[in-house]
């Protein structure tokens, strides 16, 4: 899927199928933050980029982007996806970081209970940094929780904040959320 900028003027989009809601209930009426919003997120998501505060351009190295079911074998679809598109821009030092992040992510996901589809995302931000993304059809955004040590789960988040160096994040959209992790190579 593109990233979509659009200016909430009704159209239906695939966040917005998720759970069955139309985008009817969006209005022209402040379209100026809503187009500001949505570049933001763009910028954050999307393949366009703002360059000195004022122009677009388009970034290279085109991203992978993959629907997945709500289902547990979504798991291993977004680490082959990521697993590959990794190893496609010679960033072999960030295969298995970002394969337990994405793993994390949509595990987190398919919790969700959505019927649709999930959206999952690698971007090559620069030379020496990836996003991985996770759009859902849930607005509840994750929380970072500290497990207990008899606790069988709970830790899926305090992995990726830890392999992220805290570098990751959650917005929520109209309908439904993104939830990225940011990864870089480390120089010596």
């Amino acid at each position: 899927m593109d990233t979509e900028i659009d200016l909430g003027c009704g159209e239906r989009s695939p966040a917005a199928a998720c759970c069955g809601h139309e985008r009817s209930d969006v209005t022209h009426s402040g379209m100026a933050s809503a187009w500001a919003a949505r570049l933001v997120r763009a910028r954050a998501f999307g393949d366009l980029m703002l360059t000195s505060g004022v122009e677009l351009r388009r970034r290279a190295a085109g991203p992978a982007t993959i629907l997945l079911p709500y289902r547990a074998e979504a798991v291993g679809e977004a680490r082959r996806m990521v697993r590959g598109k990794l190893a496609e821009w010679g960033l072999p030092e960030l295969v298995e970081p970002a394969a337990l992040v994405v793993s994390e992510l949509v595990t987190n996901a398919v919790k969700t209970g959505c019927l649709a589809r999930m959206t999952v995302t690698v971007r090559r931000l620069t030379d020496r940094t990836v996003r991985v993304a996770v759009r859902d059809g849930s607005r509840t955004l994750p929380v970072l929780m500290v497990a207990g040590e008899d606790e069988e789960g709970h830790r899926g988040l305090a992995l990726v904040h830890h392999v992220t160096g805290g570098r990751w994040g959650a917005s929520v959209e109209a309908y439904g959320k993104i939830v990225h992790a940011d990864l870089t190579v480390v120089v010596p």
